[in-house]
């Protein structure tokens, strides 16, 4: 037998790698790939998927302003590549995507797979440095689709569309419905009593996850007497460069109904104890992993018409989608289901439904053994 083909895993972010992409590791070892991961940092403890890769250390490429770090990584990244020497290359995320795409003109690479986990700061903030960054940037991203060994894989239907391929796709495009979720590990649980209706938002504390605009519509809605909570479970990503301050977040927890826990990482415990899941994004999304997380656990979902959020969330049978940035529309979404245990119940199961249907990790998986097999 022949020596056996080798992937690569980048990924400028450990923490991110570990928790979404088992299923892209687990398809390339029921392949027979030699896998190797191209990480910033060894994980900090042992990883059962991760038996038997070979983890590569590359230059941290986070930083509140990645673009300043572009050229160290790539040189970083050529190295790397030239020493591992893979078939296949995958890398997640977009800052990852845009040094593969310029490490690709350095270093010869059979076969690439661009997986965009949605554009960030860059597609939302209106800031003059996003502005002026954006189009050098995706005509990058463009310039990546060279033929038929260069796949991309998009979370939903708009990103391809905003980085601006013709006809709206790259030559070869995959289309997942998120990273994957263990639906045997979250299954869903019986209500907490009513009232008052329990709300969750799980997520990275950064601006555009609009965790504000929750913190305001709950406030708005226990001023006016509607019994509800709000409890927040997230750490600041103080390498985005619109994260909030843990004293920001230490006073929106000393607002009556509301609690800012930190990070949590028993997700079940957390919807065991909440009737709703909040996911009030401006945008940049992929697919948020925290939705489906929800879902997974039966619980029904108030979210933003923004790429990702409504590309899950069918408004009306797995929870409701209102219009972006407004505190106003968010109330009235939640009051929707303040005694409504009924409502919550059908709308849970409809979305634990959908996340059954589309995004388990063992469909992700497959879906990404059939592209290697392609490749």
């Amino acid at each position: 037998m022949g020596q056996p083909k080798k992937i690569a895993f980048l990924c400028y972010d450990t923490a991110f790698f570990v928790r979404h992409f088992r299923p892209a590791v687990e398809a390339a070892r029921g392949c027979g790939f030699e896998i190797a991961a191209l990480l910033p940092r060894a994980p900090e403890e042992s990883v059962d998927f991760l038996r038997g890769v070979q983890i590569v250390r590359i230059r941290a490429g986070r930083s509140r302003h990645p673009l300043l770090s572009l050229v160290p990584d790539l040189m970083s990244l050529v190295a790397s590549l030239r020493d591992c020497r893979p078939d296949i290359v995958q890398v997640f995320g977009a800052h990852g995507c845009l040094v593969l795409s310029l490490a690709s003109w350095r270093v010869s690479l059979p076969a690439r797979i661009y997986t965009v986990t949605g554009l960030g700061l860059l597609d939302i903030d209106t800031r003059w440095k996003h502005r002026i960054a954006r189009w050098p940037i995706y005509r990058f991203l463009r310039a990546a689709d060279t033929g038929d060994r260069t796949w991309f894989v998009f979370e939903n239907a708009t990103d391809p569309i905003r980085l601006g391929f013709r006809r709206g796709r790259p030559k070869h495009s995959l289309t997942l419905m998120g990273a994957g979720v263990n639906t045997s590990e979250l299954s869903p649980e019986p209500l907490p009593p009513l009232p008052p209706l329990k709300t969750a938002v799980v997520a990275r504390m950064i601006w555009s996850k609009g965790v504000d605009l929750a913190v305001e519509a709950v406030s708005g809605l226990i001023a006016r007497g509607v019994p509800v909570e709000l409890d927040i479970y997230g750490a600041p990503d103080f390498h985005n460069q619109r994260y909030l301050a843990p004293q920001i977040l230490e006073q929106w927890g000393r607002r009556p109904g509301i609690r800012w826990h930190g990070h949590l990482s028993d997700i079940r415990r957390i919807w065991r104890e909440h009737h709703l899941g909040l996911v009030p994004s401006r945008g940049g999304e992929g697919l948020p992993r925290a939705m489906l997380e929800a879902a997974a656990c039966g619980r029904a979902l108030v979210t933003t018409d923004v790429p990702g959020c409504a590309d899950f969330v069918r408004s009306g049978i797995d929870g409701i989608v209102v219009k972006p940035n407004s505190v106003e529309a968010l109330m009235d979404a939640i009051k929707t289901f303040v005694g409504q245990t009924e409502l919550l119940e059908r709308m849970g199961r409809s979305a634990r439904q959908r996340v059954v249907e589309n995004s388990t990790e063992q469909l992700i998986s497959s879906r990404y053994r059939a592209l290697y097999s392609k490749l």
